[in-house]
């Protein structure tokens, strides 16, 4: 199973500066601090768009340009002793609030999490050549 982290650009020098994403810069709520929270990929750009209907909710303006997403190799990381955890933790159940289509919301995957730092070691090598480029591409920005 691929997983999904999606995070904005403005991010992405920190977390290659760091080599993981880490839960610490979560803005989660407290039954889930402490984690980070991951999509079950399913080959769709659902959760990109709520992600900018979410910041733009709060005052920003933002386009499907301001996220980039990190793709993960779940069985990668579970081999390697990695839990994702799923039980008593939120659910795309969440999303129902941006009213979405039936068809929308049964296209969002299933959330995982897992705590404290996930190693960008586990990204998908499409996603580790994505991440390459936009780290060129920061650099000369």
């Amino acid at each position: 199973m691929i997983l999904r982290h999606i995070t904005l650009v403005d991010n992405l020098q920190s977390i290659i500066n760091d080599g993981c994403l880490d839960a610490r810069y979560s803005r989660r709520r407290s039954v889930d601090k402490g984690y980070i929270a991951l999509e079950a990929y399913n080959g769709n750009d659902i959760m990109l768009d709520i992600a900018v209907l979410a910041k733009n909710a709060i005052g920003g303006n933002f386009t499907r340009d301001s996220f980039f997403s990190l793709y993960f190799d779940s069985i990668q990381m579970e081999t390697n002793g990695i839990v994702l955890v799923v039980d008593g933790m939120p659910t795309k159940s969440e999303n129902k609030i941006w009213q979405l289509s039936s068809t929308d919301y049964s296209s969002i995957g299933e959330y995982r999490f897992i705590y404290g730092q996930l190693s960008l070691n586990y990204l998908t090598c499409e996603s580790k050549t994505a991440l390459d480029h936009m780290q060129r591409h920061l650099t000369i920005i």
